[in-house]
């Protein structure tokens, strides 16, 4: 059985996935990072945004934004955050393209502010900033 799931490695929480897998499957990290920079890049891209403006915005270079947009650089969770707020988008929609309502797996050991902080970034799909 197939089902959606949102998966925090509990070694990196800022690593996320969100995919169709029989129970137990682990996701392709490197997989998810190359679908998220894809994402990012045709977001970026069809709003004629430069990576030099994307990255000048969010504190980056435009090395760090061609990098993330290849899925070669990890990114941090805030930094996703701040890439879909410019792009007036939400992080959600960067991650999956899949049911925004699939459940969010996070480890047993994270503290109580880190995954309040975790959810509430990652749940502001009914949120659609604007840029400045």
């Amino acid at each position: 059985m197939l089902q959606t799931v949102i998966l925090i490695d509990s070694t990196h929480p800022t690593r996320k996935a969100c995919k169709q897998m029989p129970a137990g499957e682990k996701p392709d990290f490197l997989q998810v990072y190359r679908m998220v920079g894809e994402r990012i890049r045709d977001e970026r891209k069809r709003q004629n945004i430069t990576q030099d403006e994307l990255a000048n915005e969010i504190g980056l270079t435009r090395t760090s934004i061609t990098n993330v947009e290849k899925g070669r650089q990890k990114l941090l969770l805030h930094t996703l955050v701040q890439i879909a707020a410019y792009l007036g988008t939400s992080p959600e929609r960067l991650l999956s393209k899949s049911d925004p309502d699939a459940p969010v797996e996070l480890p047993e050991d994270l503290s109580g502010p880190v995954r309040n902080w975790i959810i509430h970034s990652i749940s502001s799909v009914n949120a659609t900033p604007s840029r400045k």
